[in-house]
């Protein structure tokens, strides 16, 4: 799966630096599942959405998981949803599966242009990964992100969870 190549929004844009910096980047066409740099990006600073996205990070993760005040979760989401319907393109990081956020999070993206795919924070079971790719569409791919030793004991198992991408690790 190729990611596709995201144009900022405006050519009008003068920080310091970008237009310059735009004439360096390369398109960014390295497939997710082989990706090496995953840039992660607080959901509440859209103002740094279109820099990141002519960074040279191999992929975009807009973050309204843990970067994000519980009181700012649903301007985080609509920042992103907003962005990408613009003519953005990322990857999000979205609350786990047992937050009070996490069907919000994945109603708000669902049928979003411009999403690539979700990242299941704290995940720590198949059947996580599995609800929230139906909820999205049954297409999304869905990156469970393992963040426990429940989660460490479950990988084998959320690897092979329908609509999952490929797994991360944090903790």
């Amino acid at each position: 799966m190729t990611q596709p190549t995201y144009m900022p929004q405006s050519t009008e844009d003068t920080t310091p630096g970008l237009i310059e910096a735009r004439a360096f980047i390369p398109e960014r066409n390295i497939p997710a599942d082989i990706a090496r740099s995953w840039l992660l990006v607080n959901a509440m600073k859209p103002e740094l959405f279109d820099q990141s996205a002519v960074s040279r990070a191999d992929a975009i993760i807009l973050d309204i998981e843990d970067a994000v005040d519980p009181s700012q979760k649903d301007a985080a989401r609509d920042n992103v949803v907003n962005w990408l319907t613009a003519g953005g393109s990322a990857w999000v990081r979205i609350n786990d599966a047992t937050s009070r956020f996490w069907a919000d999070d994945l109603a708000g993206l669902r049928g979003t242009p411009g999403l690539l795919g979700v990242m299941l924070a704290k995940t720590e079971s198949a059947d996580q990964v599995t609800e929230s790719f139906h909820r999205m569409d049954g297409k999304t791919p869905v990156i469970p992100l393992v963040e426990s030793a429940v989660g460490i004991e479950e990988a084998n198992n959320i690897a092979k969870a329908q609509g999952a991408f490929r797994l991360a690790f944090g903790s």
